[in-house]
């Protein structure tokens, strides 16, 4: 068996592990040749079935030639909250890290602990034109859950990253985001994350739950069919994509909601940074597979829209699935082939 024939930290790079709402990738880099990479359909509620989500992942890396036993950790979205947080001046004796985590706490009510990956705003320009940090909040008892299930065979999660600094990060690294203003539209299974980005750091993010292409084929199957067979156990694309049926359907729908929605938030930040208008909107997801999806965000946002597709990081040729990007970006960074 492959999986622990290697030491913590000896010999292969880590493995990264999304675990999705509607699937569950690896990937891990490797020093010649493509990455390994495995995709399969979440038949186990991550954080509810933290152990029968574990022991399928288990497997399905021992079977498809993972190497180690090392893991990142992608952070389940649900676990994540975002927040924009205004404080003071950077001043000496001003506790920045006490009022951030007490207004997150706050406003989402987060009472049992979380991890806070945080970075400075620019300065806005509108009228308050006050000082801010943008915080993604990570909540501790359910993520112990999934790691310690992890543990439990034999895995050993050395990192938890949230999914929008990775995604921007790449994005960045792969010098598309430019000085301007751009959108990030996070197309998860069931709910979708709107960002905007100024010079490559996030500044605000809008999250819209149920909108997701999973949550919209659950509502059109009548709410009780498995809408995560529309996703290929071996490829993670999306099945269907081209018949005029229901995925593309849905999927026409979703992309409009996600490009006005798009454009709302660039008019926003526009408004607070004032002088950067939208360059571009960077799209992540399974649901940029659906062929269409794209063009029909670039009309709504009246603007360029790009799939972020960061396997060139990792000297990858193969053009991975939209839903592969924060995966494989972990990867490139944990390995240091991408800054």
């Amino acid at each position: 068996m492959r999986l622990g024939s290697a030491a913590p930290g000896v010999g292969a790079a880590p493995i990264v592990v999304d675990m999705g709402e509607g699937a569950v990738r690896a990937v891990q880099a490797r020093k010649r040749g493509e990455p390994r990479v495995c995709c399969y359909p979440a038949l186990h509620d991550a954080i509810g079935q933290a152990d029968e989500s574990a022991a399928c992942l288990a497997g399905v890396l021992d079977r498809h030639g993972f190497v180690g036993s090392r893991v990142v950790l992608i952070a389940p979205r649900r676990l994540t909250r975002a927040s924009l947080v205004a404080v003071p001046r950077a001043a000496e004796g001003v506790p920045i890290d006490a009022i951030v985590r007490a207004e997150v706490a706050r406003v989402h009510g987060i009472d049992d602990g979380f991890e806070v990956v945080k970075w400075p705003l620019p300065r806005s320009s509108d009228a308050t034109g006050e000082a801010g940090v943008m915080v993604q909040a990570i909540e501790h008892k359910p993520a112990r859950g999934v790691v310690r299930a992890l543990e439990r065979q034999g895995l050993v999660v050395e990192s938890l990253l949230p999914v929008t600094p990775l995604l921007t990060r790449s994005a960045v690294a792969m010098g598309i985001t430019g000085s301007g203003m751009s959108v990030l539209i996070e197309a998860g299974w069931r709910d979708a994350y709107v960002s905007a980005l100024i010079a490559g750091v996030c500044v605000y993010q809008r999250t819209l739950s149920g909108v997701g292409l999973g949550a919209v084929l659950a509502q059109a199957l009548d709410d009780g069919a498995d809408a995560a067979d529309a996703i290929e156990s071996e490829g993670g694309r999306l099945a269907g994509v081209t018949d005029g049926g229901l995925v593309s359907r849905s999927a026409a729908a979703v992309a409009d909601q996600l490009g006005s929605e798009a454009k709302r938030v660039s008019e926003y930040a526009s408004r607070r940074y004032r002088g950067h208008q939208l360059g571009a909107a960077l799209l992540s997801g399974d649901l940029w597979d659906v062929p269409g999806a794209e063009a029909r965000v670039a009309a709504s946002v009246g603007a360029a829209a790009r799939v972020l597709r960061p396997g060139a990081l990792l000297g990858a040729e193969a053009p991975y699935a939209p839903g592969f990007g924060a995966a494989i970006a972990a990867a490139a960074f944990a390995t240091g082939v991408a800054a």
